[in-house]
C-alpha cells in the first residue's frame, strides 16, 4: 500500500512537472503514509500544523469555530490534493483552525522541515509548491468575491458548473457551510433547482 500511495503522489506531480529518478526517490524518502479514522481530529485550534498532507483517498475538512460554536468550512482535501493550515504550517505558529477526517482517509504527509529540504533538492517540487500557493491565493480571492457578489444559488450553480465532483463528494451540511448558508437553505435551493429542471 505504501508503494501504491507514493506512486499516486509521483504520478500527480509528474502530470505538471517531470520528476527525475532521483527526485522520485526523494518523495519516497520524505513522504510518510498515515491513515485517519472517520471524524478523527488531525489539527486542533491552538496546535501548530507540523504536517502537509497529500490525500490518497477519503476527505479532509479544514474549518474554524466561532465563539458561539458555529463551524465554518474553509477548504476540503479530496483525493490527489494537498491540505494543511498554510499560515500555521509556513510560520510554525499555533493555528486558529481545525482539520478533521470526514471518513476513513489514507494520506501521505511531510513535515515542514522535510518540505523545505525537498523543495531545495527537487526543482520540480519547488515549482509545484509555488504554483499551488498561487492557485490557492487565486481560489481564495474568487471565493471571497463570490461570497460578497453572488447569491447563494449563484454560488451553488458556479460550483455545480466548474466543480461538480466537489459537490458530489462533500456531505451537505459541510457544503452548505462552505457556501455560507444553512443546510436547510441548501436543501430548499436544490429542491427548487430540481423543480425548475422538470418544467
Amino acid at each position: 500500500m505504501n508503494n501504491e500511495a507514493h506512486s499516486i503522489l509521483v504520478a500527480h506531480i509528474n502530470q505538471k512537472h517531470k520528476l527525475s529518478d532521483h527526485e522520485v526517490s526523494l518523495f519516497y524518502k520524505y513522504f510518510k503514509p498515515t491513515s485517519f479514522k472517520r471524524k478523527e481530529l488531525i489539527l486542533k485550534n491552538g496546535d501548530v500544523a507540523h504536517q502537509l498532507f497529500f490525500v490518497i483517498n477519503g476527505t479532509l475538512h479544514h474549518f474554524f469555530t466561532d465563539a458561539n460554536g458555529q463551524q465554518y468550512s474553509c477548504h476540503f482535501g479530496l483525493p490527489n490534493t494537498f491540505l494543511t493550515d498554510l499560515e500555521s504550517f509556513a510560520n510554525q505558529r499555533p493555528s486558529t483552525h481545525n482539520i478533521e477526517s470526514l471518513d476513513h482517509s489514507l494520506c501521505l504527509h511531510i513535515s515542514c522541515v522535510d518540505c523545505v529540504a525537498l523543495m531545495s533538492q527537487s526543482k520540480a517540487f519547488n515549482t509545484y509548491i509555488y504554483q499551488m500557493l498561487e492557485e490557492i491565493a487565486q481560489e481564495n480571492l474568487r471565493r471571497t468575491t463570490d461570497l460578497i457578489a453572488l447569491s447563494p444559488e449563484e454560488r451553488y450553480c458556479k460550483l455545480e458548473t466548474y466543480r461538480k465532483a466537489f459537490i458530489q463528494s462533500i456531505p451537505q451540511k459541510y457544503l452548505a457551510s462552505y457556501l455560507g448558508i444553512s443546510a436547510e437553505s441548501l436543501s430548499r435551493l436544490k429542491k427548487r433547482r430540481i423543480i425548475k429542471a422538470k418544467t
